[in-house]
């Protein structure tokens, strides 16, 4: 009995995949009222961190202190045991 090799194809990937749009690149009124990371957009532990890149972050400040938190979380958050309201809601994390 002859058995032949089992020959798989190997899908290669596109070395600059496509840039994927955001309904907000196209409508910048929607950008505006949609609040950017859930909970964490004016949560009181929240600090943006920006790479060198210009990619920006939300550092949880409460990570620091509590290993039950992680220290940069997945967006939208939409529900925190740690989350306090910070005082000045209407401004963007610093």
């Amino acid at each position: 009995m002859r058995t032949t090799p089992i020959v798989r194809t190997v899908r290669r990937l596109p070395l600059f995949p496509k840039m994927r749009r955001r309904a907000s690149d196209y409508n910048p009124a929607m950008a505006a009222s949609t609040p950017p990371a859930g909970l964490c957009g004016d949560c009181a532990y929240a600090r943006v961190v920006t790479s060198g890149r210009g990619s920006a972050f939300l550092l949880c400040g409460r990570a620091a202190t509590d290993r039950r938190y992680r220290k940069y979380p997945p967006l939208p958050m939409l529900r925190c045991d740690g989350y306090e309201q910070r005082d000045d809601a209407d401004e963007p994390p610093q």
